[in-house]
């Protein structure tokens, strides 16, 4: 399993378990024990047919690129005082559209 894991964390790519027997003889179709426990792992996202590293305090998905945006947009109307204009925060005091409210 920590062949698996490793495999996963230095390449930070999908395999899919025919891919990983590949790379590094672990054949998880036929040991049901790794197949679950790779599933399981804290440490390994897999979506249903491809297993990947899974990267934590990084953007994984647009539902954290939402609360992203909307954590910095809170943090900066609470330093400046104001509330910032939709669809906007100031960075290095200058506004950029929040892509939050767009994709919203």
């Amino acid at each position: 399993m920590k062949c698996v894991i490793d495999l996963l964390y230095e390449t930070r790519q999908a395999f899919t378990p025919e891919l990983i027997n590949e790379a590094c003889y672990v054949d998880m179709r036929a040991n049901k024990d790794v197949f679950d426990n790779m599933r399981k792992s804290p440490k390994v996202k897999f979506d249903g047919k491809i297993f990947s590293y899974k990267v934590e305090g990084l953007i994984n998905t647009v539902g954290d690129l939402r609360g992203a945006f909307a954590f910095v947009d809170k943090i900066n109307s609470i330093f400046s005082g104001v509330q910032p204009a939709r669809g906007y925060i100031t960075v290095a005091g200058e506004d950029v559209l929040t892509l939050a409210n767009a994709i919203l």
